[in-house]
C-alpha cells in the first residue's frame, strides 16, 4: 500500500482558529518551530490521526478536540493519493461530519459506521493507530520510545502494539466469546431437546388415548350399527302398507263418530235426569209442604159453626146483662134475706163467660179461620204444582226411555273407547313403523359413514417434529465438536504460543535493521541482541553492556536507533509508504550534537518523503522550509522557505 498526502487543512481544531490552516507535504526536511504549547504537534500530529482514525492521540474526549473559544466547526481535511487514486477525507465535530470523496466523487453510506469501515479496510487496510504513529509519526511519545528501560511486561504489551500482535489477543477474546455463545447456545439448544423430548412424550400420550378413543368409537359406532339393523329387521317384520293405514284410519273416524253420538245421548240423557231431579227434589218437598199444610188444616165448616155460637151467646150475654140489671133492682129490695134464690139465679149468670172473654174468643177463632183459609188455599195451590211436577217427572221418564238406558249407553261407549284407541294405538304403529324405518335407515347410513375420529396431528407433523429433534441432537453434536475444537484453540492462544513465535521471527530482521542503524549512531562497534523473554541487550565493542553505563545522549540514540528500526521494520513488513515522517522533538532534550548531526545524516539518507522535524533547538543544518508556529489567542502558522 502507497500513500502520498498532499495535504492536511484544519480549523476550529484544538488550539487552531476559525481561519483554516493548511500544510502541503512536500520532499525533503521541514523545520517546525514554537516554545511548548503552541500548536506543533496538534498541527502535525494529532490532525493526521483525527483525519484518519476520529481519535485523539491520547485518548481525549472527542469534544476536547473542538477549539474552546468557538465551540464548533473542528474540521479536518486530508488529500492523499493512495495507489494512483485520489482521496479526500474530511472530519469534523459539532456538527458532526464523515465524508470521503474519490477524485472528487462523494462516496455514499447508509450509516457513519458503514463509512468508518471502509476508511479502516479499504483505505488504511487494517493499519492500527499505534502502527499508523510508528510508521509515519516519530515522538518522544511514542510507547516505544525508551523500550530499553521497560521491565518485560511493559516490553511485552508494547512489541504486542507496535507489531499488532494485538490481534491474537483479540483472536483469543473472540474464540473464548465464541465459545461462550456456542455454550449458551448448547444450553439453549439442550433446553430445546428437552422441551421437544417433553412434545414427544406428550404427543405418545395423547396418541395413546387418541387410539383408546378410537377402539371406543369403534365400539360404539358397531354396536350402534347392529342395533339399527336389529331394529330395521324388526320393523320390516310388522310393516304395514299405506292402503291398511287409510283403511284404519277411516275405521277410527267411524268409530269416532259412534262415540261422538254416544255421548251426544249419553249428554241428553244426563240432562234429562239432571232435571228429573230437580223435579222430584222440587216434588219431595211440595209433597212435605202440602203434608205439613194437610197436618194444620181444621174442619172450616167447623170453625165457622163454633164462630156462630159464640157469636149467638155473644148476643144472648147482652141480653142477660139486661135482665141482671133488673135483678140487681130486686135484690136490693130483698132485705135481710139471707138466701135469696134471686141472688142463687143472679150467681149461675155470672158463671156464664164474660162479654170481653167472648169476643176475645171471636177475635181469635177468626184469625185461625183465616189462617185455615190461607193454608187451604196454599194447600191446593201446591197440590196444584205437585201435579204439575209429577207430570214433568212422567215426562222425563218418557224421555229417557225413548233416549234409551244410560248404563247401555255408557258400557257401548266405554267398548267403542276401547275399540277406537286399539284402531288409534294400531294407526300409531303403522305410521310409527312408517317413519322409523327411513329415520332408522338414514341414521344407519349415518352412522356407516361415519368417520372415525382425527389424530390431534397429522403424521407430517409428527415427522416434522421428530425431525427437529434429530435436527437439535445433531446441532447439539455439532455444538459438542465444535465447543471441543475452540476449546482447544482458546486453551492454545491463551499460552501465547503464536504471539511469542511470532515476535520472536520479527526480532531478526528488527535486529538487523537496529544494529545498521546503530552504525550511524556510534562509531565504535555497538549493537543490539534479544533473548528469550525478548529483552534487548547491547553489546559494545563485543561486550554485553547494560543501557545504564550509556551517557544521556548515547542512550537518546539508542532509543531513536530502535525507533526507526521500528518504522522500517513495519514498512517493509507490511509492504507500505507514505511521503511523510514527523518527528516529534526527538532531537530536542539530552541528545547531544553528535547525535543531531547522525539523526541528519540518516533522515538525508530517506528518499521521496517529507521529513517534518518539530524541536526546539536551533538547527545548524539547511531545511527545505522553516514552520513558525506562534500563539495569542489562536495558534497562527507561518512558512518560510530555506530553499
Amino acid at each position: 500500500m502507497q500513500i502520498k498526502l498532499e495535504y492536511v487543512e484544519f480549523k476550529n481544531f484544538r488550539s487552531y482558529g476559525n481561519k483554516p490552516t493548511r500544510i502541503e507535504f512536500k520532499n525533503g526536511i521541514d523545520l517546525i518551530k514554537g516554545t511548548n504549547g503552541q500548536g506543533k504537534t496538534t498541527a502535525f500530529v494529532h490532525s493526521l490521526v483525527y483525519a484518519f482514525y476520529g481519535t485523539g492521540v491520547y485518548g481525549e474526549n472527542l469534544s476536547e478536540l473542538i477549539n474552546k473559544h468557538n465551540k464548533k466547526d473542528a474540521l479536518v481535511t486530508v488529500v492523499f493519493e493512495k495507489n494512483s487514486t485520489r482521496y479526500r477525507l474530511v472530519r469534523g465535530r459539532t456538527p458532526n461530519i464523515l465524508e470521503v470523496y474519490e477524485d472528487e466523487r462523494l462516496l455514499k453510506f447508509d450509516t457513519q459506521k458503514e463509512c468508518e469501515t471502509y476508511i479502516a479496510e479499504e483505505l488504511l487496510e487494517g493499519i492500527n493507530q499505534n502502527a499508523f504513529c510508528s510508521l509515519f509519526v516519530v515522538q518522544t511519545g511514542n510507547p516505544a520510545f525508551s523500550i530499553f528501560r521497560m521491565n518485560k511486561p511493559q516490553r511485552r504489551a508494547i512489541i504486542e502494539s507496535l507489531f499488532d500482535l494485538t490481534r491474537f489477543k483479540n483472536m483469543t477474546e473472540s474464540v473464548k466469546k465464541d465459545l461462550d455463545v456456542l455454550r449458551a447456545e448448547y444450553a439453549k439448544e439442550n433446553v430445546a431437546k428437552s422441551e421437544k423430548e417433553n412434545e414427544i412424550t406428550k404427543l405418545n400420550a395423547k396418541m395413546a388415548e387418541f387410539r383408546a378413543q378410537e377402539k371406543a368409537f369403534v365400539t360404539e359406532r358397531d354396536k350402534n350399527i347392529d342395533l339399527l339393523k336389529k331394529e330395521i329387521a324388526e320393523l320390516e317384520a310388522k310393516r304395514y302398507n299405506q292402503q291398511l293405514l287409510d283403511a284404519k284410519k277411516a275405521e277410527l273416524i267411524k268409530y269416532e263418530a259412534d262415540i261422538k253420538k254416544a255421548v251426544e245421548v249419553k249428554t241428553k240423557i244426563e240432562a234429562v235426569e239432571k232435571s228429573k231431579l230437580t223435579a222430584v227434589k222440587e216434588l219431595d218437598i211440595v209433597k212435605a209442604a202440602c203434608d205439613k199444610l194437610k197436618s194444620e188444616i181444621v174442619d172450616q165448616e167447623a170453625l165457622n159453626k163454633k164462630l156462630e155460637e159464640l157469636n149467638d151467646g155473644l148476643t144472648k150475654k147482652s141480653t142477660i146483662d139486661v135482665f141482671k140489671s133488673d135483678l140487681n133492682v130486686k135484690i136490693a129490695s130483698c132485705e135481710h134475706n139471707k138466701v135469696c134464690p134471686v141472688t142463687s139465679y143472679l150467681s149461675a149468670i155470672d158463671d156464664l163467660e164474660d162479654t170481653n172473654v167472648l169476643k176475645n174468643k171471636i177475635a181469635e177463632l177468626k184469625v185461625a179461620i183465616k189462617k185455615n183459609s190461607d193454608a187451604i188455599a196454599e194447600f191446593n195451590k201446591k197440590s196444584e204444582k205437585m201435579k204439575l211436577l209429577e207430570a214433568n217427572i212422567a215426562k222425563f221418564d218418557e224421555e229417557i226411555k225413548a233416549l234409551g238406558d244410560l248404563k247401555t249407553i255408557e258400557a257401548e261407549t266405554v267398548k267403542l273407547n276401547s275399540i277406537k284407541e286399539s284402531i288409534k294405538t294400531h294407526v300409531e304403529d303403522i305410521a310409527l313403523v312408517l317413519k322409523l324405518l327411513p329415520e332408522k335407515g338414514k341414521a344407519l347410513k349415518s352412522f356407516v359413514a361415519m368417520e372415525r375420529p382425527r389424530a390431534p396431528f397429522t403424521p407430517k407433523e409428527i415427522e416434522a417434529l421428530a425431525d427437529q429433534y434429530k435436527l437439535i441432537k445433531s446441532r447439539l453434536e455439532e455444538y459438542v465438536a465444535k465447543g471441543k475444537t475452540l476449546a482447544n484453540l482458546y486453551d492454545f492462544l491463551k499460552k501465547d504460543t503464536i504471539k511469542i513465535f511470532q515476535v520472536k521471527n520479527a526480532f531478526p530482521p528488527l535486529k538487523n535493521s537496529i544494529n545498521a542503524i546503530l552504525k550511524i549512531f556510534f562509531d565504535e562497534n555497538v549493537k543490539v541482541v534479544f533473548n528469550a523473554d525478548l529483552e534487548p541487550i547491547i553489546y559494545r565493542g563485543g561486550v554485553e553492556t547494560s543501557y545504564a553505563t550509556f551517557s544521556g545522549g548515547e542512550k537518546k540514540r539508542l532509543d531513536l536507533a530502535f525507533l526507526f528500526a521500528v518504522r522500517e521494520f513495519l514498512i517493509e513488513k507490511n509492504n507500505l509508504s507514505m511521503n511523510a515522517l514527523i518527528m516529534d522533538e526527538l532531537l530536542d532534550g539530552e541528545l547531544d550534537e553528535v547525535g543531531v548531526e547522525c539523526a541528519f545524516e540518516y533522515m538525508n539518507g530517506l528518499k521521496g518523503c517529507d521529513i517534518m522535524l518539530i524541536t526546539h533547538k536551533n538547527i545548524p543544518y539547511q531545511t527545505s522550509r522553516t514552520f513558525n508556529v506562534t500563539k495569542n489567542k489562536f495558534s497562527e502558522l507561518t512558512i518560510k522557505k530555506d530553499i
